[in-house]
């Protein structure tokens, strides 16, 4: 008798259904939707519901649920979860891919200051990232905001910065900056910093 409680079937859990990554995104926004976004951390949350989906974290899956998700609140929350999960079984940590994610959703949603808090505090502020803040700022008529964020990329290590040098530049021609760009283009040549590529010319 005991030996056939022992062999009884467990319960089963949501990953006996899920076959794809599809399976998992959708099971994972399903509970993302019933948080509330304006108060997003309830206190079994982070200990409960999302650690079921640690085994499978990778950032495939990371990426699927953050460009699926169409509240920011929640993709951070998300994020942020899968950045230190508890457990961790698969030693799963965010790629790049996964910051430039979760730093285009925010950016989409002018959040500006929020995703480069993450980028500062995950050592990720790289001329890379900062390039997206230069093209997103562009393309909402913020020229000012453009330029801001392109004195932010040079400050940053050696000063090589072509990323947000060609965002700069692309910004600059489509808001019809012809001057402008063509002075920010020679100030590249002559600093000598930064050698210009196909995309800049």
């Amino acid at each position: 008798m005991a030996a056939h409680h022992l062999l009884r079937p467990r319960a089963p859990t949501i990953f006996d259904q899920t076959r794809n990554l599809s399976d998992l995104v959708e099971a994972i926004i399903s509970l993302l939707n019933t948080l509330n976004p304006q108060n997003p951390r309830p206190q079994c949350f982070v200990s409960c519901p999302l650690n079921q989906f640690s085994p499978y974290l990778s950032p495939g899956l990371v990426n699927e649920v953050i460009n699926r998700q169409t509240n920011p609140k929640r993709a951070l929350f998300f994020f942020n979860w899968a950045s230190n999960p508890s457990p961790n079984p698969q030693n799963y940590s965010h790629s790049r891919s996964c910051y430039a994610a979760i730093t285009d959703l925010l950016l989409s949603r002018s959040l500006f200051s929020v995703a480069a808090s993450i980028l500062e505090k995950s050592g990720n502020f790289s001329d890379f990232f900062v390039s997206r803040f230069v093209k997103a700022s562009g393309d909402r008529g913020n020229l000012k905001g453009a330029v801001f964020w392109f004195h932010r990329a040079k400050s940053i290590g050696d000063g090589n910065c072509l990323y947000s040098y060609n965002a700069l530049l692309g910004v600059l021609v489509r808001a019809n900056k012809m001057s402008l760009a063509r002075s920010i283009f020679n100030q590249m040549l002559n600093d000598g910093i930064v050698k210009p590529d196909v995309s800049a010319y």
